[in-house]
């Protein structure tokens, strides 16, 4: 179908309306953009599709840097955005939901977003004790041999990490101290980290160790 976006969800998808008016939630579309899109999932009230392809792009729209992605990697929803305008979306819709809670909105100190590299927080599903990102709106998971949107000391986890027979981790660095950690949901055997990483289970948080 072939839809003009009109607005960003809180997911950062693109908003549009079908013909016969019900809302359409567009995974990878920007605001003022005319794009073809396939239908993935129907509500009563409205419909989630992705973009097959772009027919009037959008100035804020920017090349994907990333193969995974291409592949289908879902561990970045928002590669295609120039980095400023990410920054003013997301800010907009904090304004939005705090206007929609009778909160009113202060105007938002914005600070320049990295590109590359900076993100501080991951989670990752495992697969053969490898850790990757799952497909959009699929189950199977693309393992990287490098990611460019998260932090180097992070990534080096990510990509060199074995996981033994975990159902999925959350890597995390502090972002001044440099200290790293691994959170591990299921079993926590066999995982194999540099030593300076600190592995907690949540089962180990849920039992107060």
């Amino acid at each position: 179908m072939k839809l003009l976006v009109t607005a960003t969800a809180r997911d950062g998808a693109g908003v549009a309306r079908a013909e016969d008016g019900r809302v359409v939630f567009v995974e990878g579309a920007l605001p003022g953009e005319t794009v073809t899109a396939e239908v993935t999932q129907i509500d009563k009230r409205w419909s989630r599709a992705r973009v097959l392809e772009v027919l009037e792009p959008s100035p804020e729209r920017v090349p994907i840097p990333c193969a995974h992605q291409l592949e289908g990697c879902g561990g970045c929803d928002l590669m295609h955005v120039a980095a400023d305008f990410q920054l003013r979306m997301k800010a907009s819709i904090v304004s939005e939901q705090l206007l929609r809670a009778g909160v009113e909105a202060p105007d938002p100190s914005l600070t320049t977003l990295r590109d590359d590299h900076g993100r501080t927080t991951v989670r990752a599903a495992v697969v053969d004790g490898r850790g990757g990102y799952r497909v959009r709106g699929s189950h199977d998971v693309v393992v990287p041999e490098a990611c460019g949107a998260i932090d180097p000391l992070a990534e080096q986890i990510l990509v060199e990490g074995h996981f033994g027979g975990a159902d999925e981790v959350t890597i995390r660095v502090g972002n001044r101290t440099g200290d790293r950690l691994v959170l591990i949901t299921g079993t926590d055997e066999d995982i194999s980290v540099p030593d300076d990483v600190l592995v907690v289970s949540t089962d180990d948080l849920a039992g107060g160790r």
